[in-house]
């Protein structure tokens, strides 16, 4: 058996053994008397993650363990073509079971004549040389054309 005063407090990790933040919040479903999820406090300025109880992995005796990356995550890091040149961020991301869907790049205003004056496209991770404190895309990727 494990109480609240074992979970609140703790660090939180997700995935890839990065840490999130600290677990702040329980939340219950008074109906069935069970845990929906928690809340982690990622730091000053930045707002709380919610974290379901399906993407968690394991309640460990110094932090608590995710079976997933939550979206949240990657949301405005640098976008870099191959060439080491900077062309936006990330908007948003979408991942489903651990697996990458969609990502989602602002462009910024200064490439935006070079992509035929668009503010947004979407890739997939077939598009992606490296994902971590930026996404570099792999070489010679082409922005497919709008539609």
């Amino acid at each position: 058996m494990i109480t609240s005063d074992e979970i609140l407090g703790k660090e939180a990790i997700d995935s890839e053994g990065d840490f999130l933040g600290i677990v702040m919040k329980l939340h219950l479903d008074p109906v069935h008397k069970t845990i929906l999820g928690i809340s982690i406090d990622p730091g000053l300025w930045k707002p709380d993650l919610y974290i379901g109880i399906d993407f968690v992995k394991q309640f460990g005796v110094d932090a608590i363990f995710l079976s997933t990356i939550p979206d949240s995550k990657y949301k405005s890091i640098p976008v870099f073509t191959y060439e080491g040149k900077k062309i936006g961020s990330i908007l948003n991301i979408s991942i489903g079971k651990n697996k990458l869907r969609e990502i989602k790049i602002q462009i910024n205003p200064t490439w935006r004549n070079f992509f035929r004056s668009r503010q947004t496209f979407s890739l997939t991770d077939s598009s992606i040389h490296e994902l971590g404190h930026s996404l570099v895309l792999k070489k010679n990727f082409q922005i497919p054309d709008s539609k």
